[in-house]
């Protein structure tokens, strides 16, 4: 038997051992209707019978050779009954697995992750859901909206924002319901049309722009955006519309332009888009580090540029390796995970003498005293 076969076969083991263990979970869940979801002890069960089978493959995996063999488990898994009957059960799990919006982390996973609430067709699947929810990685992500609303609640009237690659913007949405009469001016930036649309009919005002521009562009010093004109949303797929050589001539019918000003802006932010830009240490003109230029020179002098990204494994980050497993090899949900003297090295391509930074975790403290999930740059341009 080879290598790779016994593999197989110890997954095999171990996922009819779980299959059959959930399987009659489900069936006492159920019988018992939605009264359990108030029971703690049914949580408590079901939440450690999920930690354990992602640490017995974790450890599994380990002894065959480490994340090398993570595409094998991904592939047995998912043809296996356990991934279809009960992983996919969790509209969290499924949701991303699926990707109806081509990616993983879409505006739709994000609202998912921050409503928090109750999600599934019974009582087994809300439980299940509840599992993932309640991961480190999900708690990190609203606990850096929380501390993206605070920092907006300290602008000044009349400042500028700029947030890129925005999701469903939960933190500007929350802040403008608690600062209606602040003259806060917000530029809400993703390169998918279906968040656009949908920040357009949630977040209204004249001091809002929804914009439709890609992080590549600006990598290479490419500031323009656009926003479908006003009753033409139902027409318009940026993807095709400006790939297409032929009705060229339509796009100024269908589509504002705009560019994003440098020495503008003061506050620009992406909380999750880093997690998915290499980095090119020997080419700074790609990448995470010519992104972090292009972003510092948006910023008006006293500006500030807020950056985050998931922190790589360790001792401090509640984000184990075990939880990135049920990522990515459930949901196919991968990051670039970065350490801090990783994220540092961002500011490699800045102005040196021109700028301040702070270092923080999601609750923007001090992440040397603090368990850290998510580690964030504040860049504030000195002149």
């Amino acid at each position: 038997m080879t290598a790779h076969s016994n593999l197989t076969k110890r997954l095999t083991d171990l996922f009819d051992t779980f299959h059959q263990r959930l399987s009659a979970f489900e069936r006492e869940a159920n019988a018992a209707g939605p009264g359990i979801l108030d029971d703690a002890r049914f949580y408590r069960q079901l939440r450690d019978d999920s930690h354990l089978l992602a640490e017995q493959l974790l450890g599994l995996l380990d002894e065959h050779g480490g994340e090398a063999v993570w595409p094998i488990a991904t592939r047995a898994l998912q043809s296996h009954p356990l991934h279809q009957n009960h992983l996919l059960q969790s509209d969290f799990i499924s949701h991303a697995f699926r990707k109806p919006n081509g990616y993983a982390g879409d505006k739709d996973l994000m609202i998912m992750i921050c409503d928090n609430a109750h999600r599934g067709n019974s009582a087994y699947a809300m439980l299940k859901n509840q599992v993932y929810q309640d991961l480190p990685a999900a708690e990190a992500v609203r606990q850096r909206i929380r501390s993206l609303r605070g920092r907006l609640g300290n602008l000044p009237d009349n400042a500028y924002v700029l947030n890129l690659a925005c999701g469903p913007a939960i933190e500007v949405q929350d802040y403008l319901k608690e600062h209606p009469t602040k003259a806060v001016h917000f530029d809400l930036l993703d390169h998918d049309i279906h968040t656009t649309r949908y920040t357009s009919r949630n977040i209204r005002g004249s001091r809002v722009r929804h914009l439709i521009g890609n992080a590549f562009q600006i990598v290479k010093g490419d500031y323009r955006a656009v926003s479908p004109r006003p009753l033409l949303w139902s027409h318009c797929s940026p993807k095709d519309d400006f790939k297409a050589r032929s009705g060229q001539w339509k796009i100024p019918l269908k589509y504002r332009r705009f560019e994003l000003q440098c020495d503008h802006y003061d506050l620009v932010y992406s909380a999750g888009l880093y997690d998915y830009i290499d980095d090119f240490p020997d080419n700074p003109e790609r990448g995470a580090r010519a992104l972090t230029r292009r972003l510092y020179d948006l910023l008006k002098p006293h500006g500030t540029l807020i950056i985050g990204n998931f922190l790589a494994q360790g001792q401090a980050n509640p984000h184990k390796k075990a939880h990135r497993l049920m990522m990515e090899i459930y949901s196919e949900w991968k990051l670039l995970y970065r350490t801090k003297l990783e994220i540092e090295s961002f500011l490699s391509t800045l102005p040196q003498g021109e700028f301040e930074y702070q270092y923080t975790n999601e609750r923007f403290e001090d992440s040397q005293a603090q368990p850290s999930t998510i580690g964030f740059l504040h860049i504030t341009r000195a002149k």
